[in-house]
């Protein structure tokens, strides 16, 4: 049995495991290939989650509202949205990896050149690099440049997804990765503070309250959500490797912070109290 069999084991249970193993649940994926991306069979890991706030949270989408809400069952309560989530689940995965390729690098370009007989991906390997940095789209840029940072090769684009351009052209690699809102616990009433902060030297601040400005010299105002404050949600994560479940699992239960200026905010825990297998 090999190590990646032997954390399964401990982790999801003999039961449950020899059974998904011997149903072949685990996608077999020798070398990436968007053309894997495409679902074979429904194979889905419902994953729950819990999100505990240990700090204040700072969570914008869109609007000049610091915090976003939902109505639900009739009382509005604070959210985040998956993009939020999905973000700094990428950005922690692509640190793990990192961490793993200054290591190992040695070692692991010996395992796939052993493995594997195509140069062109052999060499991308060798000087691999992997990031995300969003930029906006205009006639200025040209469409490599706004697809450059993705490698098309690593755990995270495979997982996660990417866009890739090729002599063929361009092409998008689908997330296997799907969430919904993490809904929170309590009311927003209950839950969500308003604090008062100084900007040094910013005497021309403005602030918007109840849709107007007010100019308040260097003070301003956020709304942020309340320590203690717990969120739950789901994600599907569909046709994954054994390898690729187990790094994605690591990878979530590894988030630290999410939201907006997280050197001042935004510490959380991230716990996983069920996963469903399906397929």
């Amino acid at each position: 049995m090999s190590v990646l069999e032997d954390v399964a084991l401990e982790l999801f249970g003999k039961d449950v495991f020899s059974k998904l193993r011997d149903e072949k649940w685990f996608v077999i994926r020798e070398k990436p290939d968007r053309l894997l991306a495409v679902p074979r069979r429904p194979r889905v890991a419902n994953v729950f989650v819990v999100v505990e706030a240990q700090s204040e949270l700072l969570i914008r989408h869109e609007g000049a509202d610091d915090f976003t809400e939902f109505e639900v069952a009739g009382r509005s309560v604070p959210g985040i949205l998956n993009t939020k989530m999905q973000a700094v689940w990428r950005r922690t995965m692509l640190g793990i990896q990192y961490d793993y390729y200054e290591k190992r690098r040695e070692s692991l370009m010996k395992i796939i050149k052993g493995r594997i007989a195509d140069d062109k991906y052999i060499a991308k390997l060798s000087s691999w690099v992997c990031y995300l940095a969003p930029r906006a789209r205009s006639a200025a840029k040209k469409e490599a440049e706004v697809i450059e940072p993705y490698c098309t090769v690593c755990p995270s684009c495979l997982i996660f997804g990417y866009a890739a351009q090729e002599e063929a052209g361009m092409y998008n690699v689908k997330s296997r990765v799907e969430g919904d809102v993490y809904y929170g616990l309590c009311t927003s009433a209950k839950c969500v503070v308003q604090r008062t902060f100084n900007a040094v030297d910013d005497v021309t601040k403005t602030t918007i309250y109840g849709g107007g400005e007010e100019r308040t010299g260097a003070l301003y105002r956020l709304s942020l959500i309340e320590p203690g404050t717990v969120f739950v949600g789901k994600v599907a994560l569909r046709d994954m490797t054994l390898a690729e479940l187990l790094l994605a699992l690591v990878a979530l239960a590894r988030i630290s912070r999410v939201g907006g200026r997280q050197t001042h905010f935004g510490r959380i825990k991230v716990y996983v109290p069920a996963i469903v297998f399906s397929g």
